[in-house]
């Protein structure tokens, strides 16, 4: 099993369909079908939709072996694992993901679309951000999951060349503009050729046919390539009936390497975790899930709404009047007239300071926690009645009624959240009140 990035979706919510259309992207039919594997494709879309910023959500997978096998619970299990490793502290009230299945193919691929923005702040949100930290996070987490359900590991190959970004993100519809692959006639995109011209050069290296880089440029024209550039650490390679030279870097193509070492490296490499290994891995993606932890606490803080300013009433001390002939004229209140207004409210205030604040905060809490339930209950009868109504209108309407309901959702979710972060305060409070033992 290997996570891997596969791009940030800048556009609206029509790539997601492709999840879900009925052929590939070669334009053969899915069978069996994609799968909903967790998530609500509806909010997805809607928090796409209504999102101004250009990065609006990032797109990743899952992809397994087609000799591992997974089932429904475990690929669920591991979903959980992947929220609470990136999205620490952060729950799925407050990040959405949707996950969909793909079984079509030789092997179990699962696509998953996380929306870039905390629902809670409105702030955009990272899961892996750039730098060597994510780097190492990510290949733990799958280091990890590989040897709790007894798969290989996932091991580097020492003679890969590197990619460059041209070759790692080739549109797909433009493959027919590369030429065929090397010894067949499948059509193939730059990476699938560099893979395919490696994995023939690290055979070779391994059975000894290529000791230096002179044998290997040598093993290359007999395979009718032509090596156009040499560099330090790379050489530019022209394949069989191609016109344009292709650029490999790295591993088996750098000038001075060893190859032995090469050899004894991936001979070094282990399939599986020994237990020291393994408890080292689970100590370090503890320790990043703190890390973590703690700095969404610190960016990702809910703004508390600011209470209305008292509006403060100036005492009156003057009175302006007209005389008949029109002049103002200002005459001062006696005290004679105020003073008993103000005796008579002091009169009147004979219960205890303390005691109205107490109730009125009880009073309060009582009508906001009764206000709350009663609004979710209104929020969840809409969805349910939309629900219903969702199948009997025209195709047109639908998606109006999809956004609606998602709508409703996101706003179920905040009064979730603020019904939870009450009730905490309030049990904070309490037992802030009570006396310590001694």
């Amino acid at each position: 099993m290997i996570l891997t990035y596969v791009n940030a979706g800048t556009s609206g919510s029509e790539g997601i369909n492709y999840l879900f259309s009925e052929k590939d992207a070669n334009g053969k039919l899915r069978n069996p079908p994609a799968e909903l594997l967790s998530g609500d494709l509806f909010l997805t879309k809607y928090l796409i939709e209504h999102n101004q910023r250009e990065k609006k959500y990032s797109s990743y997978a899952l992809s397994f072996r087609d000799n591992e096998t997974v089932t429904d619970d475990q690929l669920k299990e591991i979903l959980q694992s992947l929220r609470d490793t990136f999205c620490t502290g952060l729950g799925p009230e407050r990040v959405n993901i949707l996950a969909v299945k793909h079984t079509d193919k030789s092997n179990i691929e699962v696509h998953i679309i996380l929306n870039d923005e905390d629902l809670a702040t409105g702030r955009q949100f990272n899961p892996f951000p750039p730098g060597e930290r994510s780097k190492i996070l990510q290949r733990d987490f799958c280091a990890y999951w590989n040897h709790k359900l007894g798969y290989e590991q996932v091991v580097s190959n020492p003679f890969k060349p590197s990619f460059s970004r041209f070759d790692a993100k080739t549109p797909v519809r433009r493959k027919e503009e590369y030429s065929k692959n090397l010894g067949n006639g499948e059509v193939a995109t730059s990476k699938e050729r560099k893979e395919k011209l490696s994995s023939i050069v690290a055979k070779a290296i391994m059975d000894g046919r290529i000791n230096n880089r002179r044998d290997l440029i040598s093993f290359l024209q007999k395979k009718e390539c032509k090596v156009t550039r040499e560099g330090t650490d790379y050489l530019s390679i022209k394949l069989p009936g191609k016109e344009k030279a292709m650029r490999f870097k790295g591993g088996a193509f750098v000038e001075n390497v060893d190859y032995r070492a090469l050899i004894a490296e991936h001979n070094r490499s282990a399939k599986h975790l020994a237990p020291y290994q393994f408890k080292k891995i689970k100590d370090r993606l503890n320790a990043a899930m703190d890390y973590k932890r703690e700095l969404h606490a610190k960016i990702y803080v809910p703004r508390k709404p600011r209470p209305p300013k008292a509006h403060k009433f100036k005492p009156i001390s003057l009175v302006r009047v007209k005389t008949s002939w029109n002049q103002p004229l200002e005459i001062k209140l006696k005290k004679d007239i105020q003073t008993p207004i103000r005796q008579c409210s002091k009169k009147k205030l004979t219960v205890k300071k303390e005691a109205v604040q107490a109730s009125a905060s009880n009073i309060s809490v009582l009508n906001s926690h009764e206000a709350l339930g009663v609004s979710m209950a209104s929020v969840e009868n809409k969805i349910f009645s939309l629900g219903l109504k969702l199948s009997q209108v025209p195709p047109e309407r639908k998606t109006q009624i999809e956004f609606e309901i998602a709508a409703l959702k996101i706003q179920l979710a905040k009064m979730q959240q603020q019904l939870a972060d009450a009730k905490i305060a309030e049990l904070n409070k309490d037992s802030a009140r009570k006396p310590k033992r001694r």
